[in-house]
């Protein structure tokens, strides 16, 4: 079974700091807890190994990368759009951009 780790303070400030921004380098987050770059990296390779880092990611500026809203929306229609929604289900699969919701209305 998974038994929750262990940790002190120190432990959950530098948890917090890495969930604002997991780019900072460890000397960055030694300062702000008030330990030397080698405890704090012993502590998030302890964090690390004992699975309470799962991993780091970037979060992107889904404007910046082209990447616009994305809504999904049920217009109930008859056969014209039906056929007009095929069409631009293919264009969009074409650019990448195709999501398909069945639903069988009641």
């Amino acid at each position: 079974m998974n038994e929750p780790t262990a940790m002190d303070a120190i432990d959950k400030r530098i948890l917090r700091i890495i969930q604002k921004d997991a780019s900072l380098a460890t000397r960055e987050i030694a300062a702000q807890v008030g330990l030397s770059q080698p405890a704090c990296w012993k502590r998030l390779q302890r964090l690390d190994a004992s699975g309470v880092i799962k991993r780091r990611i970037a979060l992107l500026d889904p404007l910046k990368v082209g990447l616009g809203l994305t809504a999904f929306v049920s217009v109930p229609g008859g056969r014209s759009f039906r056929q007009g929604n095929c069409a631009l289900r293919r264009r969009n699969r074409r650019d990448g951009r195709s999501h398909g919701v069945l639903s069988h209305g009641g």
